[in-house]
């Protein structure tokens, strides 16, 4: 008996990746660390799967259609152009949209979900009426693609839920460094960036040459940029690879995510919006920043009064490493060998991104290298310990 639960648990755990090993552990660690430091835990798992969906939703028309096309002959390169067209004009409306003073405001998110909840119903109808059509013409032919289809699905779905899993693990535990943690590293970080611009402060540097009165709407774009190569990243894993494809991307993204939580910890910094010491330098600022108050009274409600603080999900202030960097660079190495041309049309946004990040004042400059270092470990350890779990 012992050994059968014990071969039952051996076939369980050898289909487990080392992302999701590691979630599912720092999930209980991380509810328990946040209610010792005495606030009220408060389960985000509809935050997270909310969060999921609208990524999934953005490119929830996309993925149909690459199923869809799967009971037609239309041959793979041309399945590549209609890809290719649909983020390359998706791309466009991220670039040029602050010039038109966009910005993914609630009621602007809101009324763009149900555009592409539209569409995906029209697309799921069209794939409902080319796999009838299919399923005359061959049956057998279409009953394997219909198996294929449903084990695709399954694995997106477990791919979703690791990153909801994840996304509760990081909230947690990024909020609760205030907790248990002083923010002593910030000192560190602006004299390294001081002596990176032979001591110039960067931040000066990069307002004077783009005045924060006519700009800082601008980079907040591209600041929010971040949740495009999110789905960008994950739906051209699929579209462009596969299901497993994407699963291996997304074990790549957790556990960046989970390494970045250790340096946080290790090295817990404000970044230079908060330090005491550069604050009044991103004073400047218009009012139209809309994350930063959001951010900082969030922050001050969990350490004046634990007890009485709503989690919620990606709370807390943490610098070092820009896990924004991490996770596009990321999505970029993942889908250059699968289409080179939509990568480097996104390379000069990540670009932009990065400097976003130290023109609004959520990192330091050394916070974008480190990111990136992040990003290579995680995809070097994937690339050393993953296994396709199909493939045992």
């Amino acid at each position: 008996m012992a050994s059968s639960v014990k071969d039952l648990i051996g076939r369980i755990t050898s289909k487990v990746t080392l992302a999701e090993n590691l979630t599912l552990l720092l999930f209980p660690a991380s509810v328990i660390l946040f209610m010792a430091g005495g606030v009220p835990y408060g389960y985000l798992f509809a935050e997270a799967a909310n969060g999921v969906a609208r990524l999934a939703f953005l490119f929830l028309p996309l993925i149909i259609i690459k199923l869809t096309l799967d009971f037609t002959g239309i041959r793979t390169k041309k399945r590549r152009t209609v890809f290719s067209v649909y983020f390359a004009g998706l791309l466009s409306l991220f670039l040029f949209s602050p010039l038109f003073g966009y910005l993914p405001r609630t009621s602007e998110v809101k009324r763009l979900s149900t555009f592409f909840i539209y569409a995906s119903f029209a697309a799921l109808a069209v794939y409902g009426i080319v796999s009838a059509r299919a399923l005359v013409q061959d049956r057998e032919g279409h009953r394997a693609i219909t198996r294929k289809h449903l084990s695709d699905l399954g694995i997106a779905m477990r791919a979703a839920a690791l990153l909801i899993l994840c996304y509760v693990v990081h909230s947690n535990l990024k909020a609760a460094i205030p907790l248990f943690r002083i923010y002593n590293w910030d000192h560190t970080a602006l004299r390294l960036d001081t002596l990176m611009f032979f001591g110039q402060s960067p931040y000066l540097l990069l307002h004077s040459l783009f005045p924060p009165a006519r700009y800082t709407l601008v980079f907040e774009q591209f600041y929010f940029f971040f949740f495009y190569f999110n789905a960008f990243g994950l739906c051209g894993a699929f579209v462009f690879g596969s299901a497993r494809y994407l699963l291996k991307v997304t074990n790549t993204v957790v556990l960046a995510y989970h390494i970045g939580l250790v340096t946080y910890w290790i090295f817990p910094t404000l970044g230079p919006s908060f330090f005491s010491e550069t604050a009044y330098l991103f004073n400047r600022l218009p009012e139209n920043m809309v994350l930063k108050p959001m951010l900082y009274n969030q922050f001050m409600s969990l350490v004046t009064s634990p007890a009485s603080f709503k989690a919620g999900l990606f709370n807390g202030l943490a610098a070092f490493p820009s896990l924004h960097v991490t996770h596009s660079l990321i999505y970029l190495f993942y889908l250059w060998p699968r289409q080179r041309f939509l990568t480097i049309l996104n390379i000069p946004p990540f670009i932009l991104l990065c400097v976003s990040t130290v023109y609004l004042g959520w990192h330091y400059v050394i916070d974008i290298p480190a990111g990136a270092l992040v990003g290579a470990a995680a995809i070097i350890l994937v690339h050393r310990t993953y296994e396709d779990p199909g493939t045992r």
